[in-house]
C-alpha cells in the first residue's frame, strides 16, 4: 500500500487500494458496495478515535462547527489530521492498524 499523504488523504481511495490488496476488487458491485460501506464506517470511527484522542475537544469543537456543511468526509478527517503533528501521526498510526487488522481478519475468514 502506498505511503499515505496528509495533504490529499481521500479515505475512498484508501479503501479501494485496501480491497484490491485483498483481492477483492472484481467481486460483485452491490457485494463491494457494501464491503466498502461497512469499512468506511469502521475506518471513520478509528480515524475520529485517534484524533479525539490526541487533540483537546475545544479544538473538535471549533474545526467541526467551521466544517458544519461539509459533507466530503475526507475533507473533515485531512482538516483534524492538520491540527497537529500529533495527531497527523495518530491518525497515521489508526490507518496502519486498520489495514493490518483488516487484512489479518479477512485472511483468517478466507481459509
Amino acid at each position: 500500500m502506498p505511503e499515505t499523504n496528509i495533504e490529499q488523504f481521500d479515505p475512498g481511495v484508501y479503501l479501494d487500494d485496501l480491497i484490491r490488496e485483498m483481492g477483492m476488487q472484481d467481486e460483485d458491485r452491490v457485494k463491494l458496495a457494501g464491503l466498502k460501506q461497512a469499512m468506511f464506517e469502521a475506518l471513520s470511527r478509528q480515524l475520529f478515535q485517534a484524533a479525539e484522542d490526541n487533540i483537546e475537544p475545544e479544538v473538535i469543537d471549533v474545526i467541526m462547527e467551521e466544517l458544519a456543511d461539509e459533507e466530503d468526509p475526507g475533507y473533515i478527517l485531512r482538516e483534524l489530521m492538520r491540527s497537529s503533528p500529533g495527531v497527523q501521526i495518530a491518525m497515521v498510526m489508526a490507518l496502519d492498524e486498520f489495514r493490518e487488522n483488516t487484512l489479518e481478519a479477512f485472511n483468517k475468514l478466507k481459509i
